[in-house]
């Protein structure tokens, strides 16, 4: 929400979901004066989600959450994804996968404010490909990947136990 206040006017935020800091994000607008530049609109259904994420510029996954998979969701969708750079999954695989923009995290908390914004700004700069996005996304975490990976897992263990 702070980022919204440097981004430029015509930048708007959905923020989606519920929890226990709502009422201090709603409070936060409030006193930043972008009750009209951010909406909060309850959880929404997966298919719901993806009409979002098709009409959206990008994803701000600002979170260090280590699993949370909403980005990945969102890059399968073509959407690119701004957060920021650290001991994350999301950073992890930034330098191979296209479509995923980070801000340098600082303890400073309007520098990291001020990145942030910056990082979108970059974001929604740049030409951006939906096909590549989703197709690279689709690559490395499609749930057929991954069984074939855990199968191939196995497959090792047996065979190094025999």
């Amino acid at each position: 929400i702070d980022a919204v206040a440097q981004l430029p006017e015509h930048v708007c935020l959905l923020a989606i979901g519920a929890g226990p800091a709502e009422g201090m994000l709603r409070r936060l607008v409030g006193q930043f004066g972008l009750g009209d530049r951010i909406e909060f609109r309850r959880p929404v259904a997966r298919g719901e989600l993806a009409r979002i994420f098709a009409r959206a510029d990008a994803l701000v996954f600002p979170s260090p959450e280590a699993a949370g998979l909403v980005w990945v969701e969102a890059l399968a969708c073509g959407l690119p994804v701004v957060g920021f750079d650290g001991k994350t999954e999301l950073a992890q695989v930034a330098p191979a996968l296209p479509g995923i923009f980070l801000a340098s995290p600082t303890r400073d908390r309007d520098a990291a404010v001020g990145a942030l914004a910056a990082a979108v700004v970059r974001t929604l700069k740049q030409p951006i490909d939906r096909i590549r996005i989703r197709e690279a996304a689709l690559g490395r975490y499609a749930w057929q990947r991954k069984a074939d990976a855990i199968a191939a897992a196995w497959d090792s263990l047996l065979a190094a136990s025999a």
